[in-house]
């Protein structure tokens, strides 16, 4: 399953929110068909600060799973926020 239209609209508004905070969000590419989300790093300039990566064993990627790592990225991203 894609992300649904309010997963991404959330998606964007997140990495805006890093971008003010100077991070920055890089999503790379998964392999839905074995339950794999795709990374999301989180740079610091050039330097990776953290990276949240998602694997779904054994049934089908629901949208839930997809807010489950949105959820993990942003609060990461409160956290950073802080420091």
């Amino acid at each position: 399953m894609t992300m649904t239209m309010a997963l991404k609209t959330r998606e964007n508004r997140i990495r805006r929110q890093a971008s003010r905070r100077g991070l920055r969000i890089v999503k790379t590419r998964g392999d839905l068909s074995w339950g794999d989300l795709g990374a999301y790093l989180i740079m610091e300039g050039e330097k990776v600060i953290h990276v949240i990566h998602h694997v779904v064993h054994k049934r089908k990627v629901t949208a839930a799973d997809w807010k489950d790592v949105l959820d993990d990225v942003e609060g990461f991203l409160l956290i950073a926020g802080r420091r």
